[in-house]
């Protein structure tokens, strides 16, 4: 057969014609982001990325963002079209044979994968143009791996070889943020079996893969920007980390959540009229906090049992919504005929948005959970246990919900200052991930563990997980890991993060079959080491006082 005969035969198979064709006809008369946008078009592509994730890539200055190389071209069609929803100035470090598409070339710092001296010399060349291009303030996305995922024997999938360290060298030299992406999906099994027998036959197929696929949907998660100096603290490790970080964005694996409990339909509410002559009937010093729209009253059961199991009721709702509830049409227990109950109050509907329940005794609810000893309450000092805490839907996303009920919980501490230690358990739902929750146990226990009462606090039933936590560098960073992880919206759980900032310190983890398969925290907050801002915020200035200059026993 002619060589002329067996090039344009392998050209149609290899669709590389057809490639050459589409480009050219799509890059007439157009920038690159136009030419993009058409080439996304003509393929029926549908990219899928969470508003909230695109304003992970600064508006401006320089960036560089790193992501998976999933397809080969359509990898640079995806991650451009994500990228110019969010800023015009992008740029690649590519691979050179993107050269030959139209529309892209003058987005491209080309890079040749092979081991000459022509290579060596255009490669550190496109290094000095990429660091010009940071240096100015523009955005560069690179794919670190350098070659398309394929089947890897040693990781008996689809995988990624090693990548480069080319995006750390880069973001170290121009001060740019790193920021994470992932793309999901892949080349067909045919490309994967190609490859089997030969790489060359794997490159060889990439613009059939590429034209071949029409009309599908590719989900692209961003993670949160990667600082300096948590790429920093890794030392030579940071590209490693870098990939971990993108690996983390992927979708997790989710096991069925099993429960040891049957989900009973939840309780009818009571007539708010009912409710209100409970409230109304509490003398006036019962009010511990009142806002512009909430007030919280102090109640016990004996007072206000319709107050009370309404509170069950709405308890049960809420925690069932994040992934916790004890399955029963109330969540009350037998701890809730003696414990003070915190009644986050409308009073111009007459419902009940959100509640506490506390107690200074010893032995309570927090026992069920841990094997707590004399030593520990020894340790602990005078403290009151709180928990099961809760707002509902219509009242989570304003401030003062939860500031209120800490008011309260501050006006307590305040005309009771002996008790100078708030402690309980804090929980990390179901609804997250078992990676996350794997990163968050891990993470607390470096960042926020006390192990005088580690030492005499033991979980009932411990945490255990098989999967290899993400290392964190600050709590910081582990809320953004988190988020990253599970998605917008998730992060360090926001009552525990409260206590952090607190200074609270956690002692134990326990697994709760009851409530869903919760994962309880033991955590612990002295109140003489919290921040005096803080302290101030919550107890007034006069209650703050009662805590300064009280020294702390020494750890």
């Amino acid at each position: 057969m002619p060589n002329a005969t067996l090039a344009e035969w392998a050209g149609k198979l290899l669709a590389v014609d057809e490639l050459r064709a589409l480009t050219s006809e799509l890059a007439a008369g157009a920038g690159s982001r136009e030419f993009c946008a058409r080439l996304q078009r003509r393929l029926g592509l549908t990219i899928e990325t969470a508003g909230a994730e695109l304003t992970h890539i600064p508006a401006t200055g320089p960036a560089v963002v790193v992501a998976n190389h999933s397809f080969g071209l359509a990898d640079a069609v995806i991650t451009s079209n994500v990228v110019f929803r969010r800023r015009e100035d992008i740029r690649y470090l590519a691979n050179r044979q993107v050269l030959a598409v139209d529309g892209v070339r003058d987005l491209v710092f080309p890079v040749d994968l092979s081991d000459t001296a022509a290579a060596r010399r255009l490669n550190a060349h496109s290094l000095r143009d990429s660091l010009n291009w940071l240096d100015g303030g523009g955005l560069l996305v690179v794919f670190p791996a350098g070659v398309v995922a394929h089947w890897r024997w040693s990781a008996l999938g689809v995988a990624e070889g090693k990548w480069n360290e080319n995006p750390v060298r880069l973001a170290r030299r121009s001060g740019a943020k790193v920021v994470p992406m992932w793309i999901t999906g892949g080349n067909s099994a045919t490309f994967h079996i190609a490859g089997l027998a030969h790489p060359a036959f794997r490159t060889a197929m990439l613009p059939r893969e590429f034209m071949r696929r029409r009309d599908f949907t590719v989900t692209v998660r961003i993670g949160h920007p990667v600082c300096a100096q948590w790429m920093e603290r890794r030392g030579a490790g940071a590209t490693a980390y870098l990939r971990t970080r993108c690996e983390s964005l992927r979708p997790q694996r989710r096991f069925p959540k099993l429960r040891f409990q049957p989900i009973r339909a939840l309780a009818a509410p009571l007539p708010a009229n009912l409710l209100a002559r409970e409230v109304d009937a509490l003398a006036l010093d019962r009010r511990l906090a009142k806002g512009a729209a909430l007030e919280v009253w102090r109640l016990q059961m004996h007072e206000a049992p319709n107050v009370l199991r309404e509170i069950g009721r709405l308890r049960e709702l809420t925690f069932r919504d994040a992934g916790e509830g004890t399955g029963k049409p109330c969540d009350l227990d037998r701890f809730d005929t003696g414990y003070h109950q915190l009644v986050l109050w409308d009073p111009r509907s007459h419902t009940v948005a959100g509640g506490y329940r506390f107690t200074t005794a010893t032995g309570g609810y927090l026992s069920t959970l841990f094997r707590l000893d004399r030593e520990f309450y020894r340790r602990l000092g005078p403290a009151i246990e709180l928990g099961r805490s809760f707002i509902t839907a219509p009242y989570p996303r304003h401030f003062e919900s939860l500031l209120l009920l800490w008011k309260a919980i501050g006006a307590y501490v305040a005309a009771n200052p002996e008790f100078s230690t708030l402690y309980g358990p804090v929980s990390i739902s179901n609804a997250y991930s078992p990676l996350a929750r794997a990163c968050l146990v891990a993470g607390l226990r470096k960042f926020a563990w006390r192990e005088d009462l580690a030492a005499v606090a033991k979980p009932r039933l411990p945490f255990v997980t098989f999967h290899k936590p993400v290392a964190a560098y600050d709590l910081d960073e582990l809320d953004a890991l988190v988020a990253d992880i599970d998605g917008p919206g998730k992060g360090i759980p926001i009552l525990v993060k409260h206590y952090l900032k607190m200074g609270g310190k956690l002692a134990a983890f326990h697994v709760d079959p009851a409530f869903s398969n919760t994962v309880d925290g033991l955590i612990a907050v002295d109140l003489r080491r919290t921040p005096r801002k803080l302290l101030e915020r919550y107890l007034g200035r006069a209650g703050a006082e009662l805590f300064a200059g009280v020294e702390a026993e020494p750890r």
